[in-house]
């Protein structure tokens, strides 16, 4: 009997196949060779070369919500995901959409959305001091 890691692993494994059949048969060619566990997709659009991360979001397609991870354990805030990813491009694949983006922009914003709420709480406690 499968294991949910299993069946998430499958579903996860049977994404990446799909998007890189879809680069595939619009003239992109995948570089099966050079994956490894860094990136799921490797090929040239345009002529520039992208490495690609995919991401299962099946679970999430009702909401139109995706997933984005940036940490690893919830008191350990150990880099991962996103934060560590070679990736160039991260693809969320949301059943028969999928969201794209340049995986340093999400670094920066998501940097940058942290520093606000820093500072929004930072404000707070310094106004109830005061």
């Amino acid at each position: 009997m499968e294991t949910d890691f299993e069946k998430a692993l499958a579903g996860g494994q049977t994404k990446e196949f799909v998007v890189a059949l879809i680069f595939f048969l619009a003239g992109c060619p995948i570089e099966w060779d050079n994956i490894d566990s860094r990136q799921d997709i490797i090929t040239r659009v345009n002529g520039r070369h992208e490495r690609i991360e995919v991401k299962d979001e099946d679970n999430y397609a009702d909401s139109g919500n995706i997933c984005i991870e940036r940490y690893q354990g919830i008191n350990q805030q150990k880099d991962s995901g996103i934060s560590i990813s070679e990736s160039t491009v991260f693809i969320h694949a949301l059943d028969k959409k999928a969201v794209l983006y340049r995986t340093q922009s999400m670094r920066v914003w998501l940097g940058s959305i942290l520093w606000r709420r820093l500072l929004m709480l930072t404000r707070k406690r310094c106004n109830s001091l005061a």
